[in-house]
């Protein structure tokens, strides 16, 4: 694997921590509801573009955790995706935080493990 897309990789890590800082930022905010729901589209585009870079990196390379991998994608997306429902329907801003911190830690322990496994496999391979 080429240093330009491990730095990539790096780089979407970094952004994606960016995205889950402003929305939390946001979540305490007065009369943010709009700019919230905004930033929670923005983390979720985001991070999926980022599933998806690494998930074609993963196929183009027979990455032989690949399922397990997109999976752990899919879940938290699917968990961001009940956060838009929650934030639209009203649920309450401490609710809204304790679920973004659940996610947040979700995605530095996603990085710290599985992310790592996949960019040292990565590096072996090429």
């Amino acid at each position: 694997m080429s240093t330009e897309t491990l730095d990539a990789l790096q780089y979407q890590h970094q952004q994606v921590m960016l995205r889950f800082d402003e929305f939390s930022r946001l979540l305490y905010a007065a009369d943010q509801r709009a700019a919230t729901q905004e930033s929670l589209v923005s983390l979720i585009v985001e991070i999926g573009m980022h599933f998806g870079f690494e998930e074609s990196l993963m196929e183009a390379g027979d990455y032989a955790e690949f399922d397990h991998h997109r999976r752990q994608h899919l879940g938290i997306m699917t968990e961001l995706g009940l956060m838009v429902d929650r934030l639209e329907s009203g649920l309450g801003l401490s609710e809204l935080a304790r679920g973004v911190d659940f996610l947040r830690h979700w995605y530095e322990q996603h990085m710290d493990s599985s992310d790592c496994a996949l960019e040292a496999w990565l590096r072996l391979r090429s």
